[in-house]
């Protein structure tokens, strides 16, 4: 058990889970939906094996995409959407994206000595309820970056930063990942019984027999959106703003 773990209570309160969601250039989300499931080719640097991040309730995803202006939809986001409760081979969970405070983007909130493995949560779903309630009180607050006032020990020095990161209006090198709360799962994750939920994709996607007999396979909900600004980097927001309305729509008080 991590020291920020330690600082978390179990709740053991009701709680409604958010999905979980990966975003990928359309590229890989072809080949994810031609072989059924998320598949991780590439061994992850920082824990070194092949893992597969998902992210609670936010559409967050490594801006690696080009900035140029292009009409080649492979270069644009897709978003798979999980049932969080049905995704059994989870390795790790982190309130925030690892891969930022490996790569040294969350120094300006960490003290020096401050380590990844301090911010570790076991993985079990619950720790997850736990996180939001503790700092956030609900999702609606988790997913708008409010969290709450309630004391934290001064001497909790992991929350304290964690506290720091989320309420900060300081620019980072990080991405909305460091407010994500991170889950990883194993080399693969099935679309099957359930697990896929919904998809968010380019509007041309509808056009596609391809993509159109998947999506009737699978029995899966999509969210489309239009493409104003030919630029894959600049289709963020539309993207997380799109995975807001789907949540919304599903029910979810956020």
């Amino acid at each position: 058990m991590s020291t920020f773990s330690e600082q978390v209570p179990r709740a053991n309160e009701t709680f409604q889970f958010l999905p979980l969601f990966h975003t990928c250039d359309g590229f890989f989300a072809r080949k994810h939906m031609r072989r059924g499931e998320l598949v991780t080719d590439d061994v992850c640097e920082v824990f070194n094996e092949q893992v597969t991040y998902l992210f609670y309730g936010r559409a967050a995803y490594k801006y690696g995409l080009t900035d140029l202006a292009t009409t080649q939809l492979s270069l644009y986001p897709v978003c798979f959407i999980f049932d969080l409760e049905l995704i059994e081979d989870i390795k790790r969970i982190y309130p925030f994206d690892s891969g930022a405070m490996h790569h040294d983007f969350l120094k300006a909130f960490m003290d020096d000595k401050m380590a990844l493995a301090d911010f570790e949560i076991e993985p079990d779903t619950r720790r997850i309820a736990d996180i939001v309630l503790k700092f956030f009180d609900n999702n609606a607050n988790y997913l708008n970056s409010r969290p709450n006032e309630r004391e934290i020990d001064t001497l909790d020095f992991e929350s304290t930063a964690f506290m720091e990161m989320t309420r900060s209006h300081v620019g980072s090198g990080a991405d909305e990942r460091r407010v994500t709360i991170e889950v990883q799962a194993g080399k693969t994750v099935p679309f099957a019984n359930g697990l896929l939920k919904a998809m968010i994709v380019p509007i041309q996607y509808l056009e596609s027999p391809f993509f159109r007999d998947f999506i009737d396979k699978q029995g899966i909900r999509v969210r489309a959106y239009e493409i104003n600004v030919w630029n894959p980097k600049q289709s963020f927001g539309v993207v997380a703003s799109a995975a807001k309305d789907f949540l919304r729509n599903e029910g979810y008080n956020v």
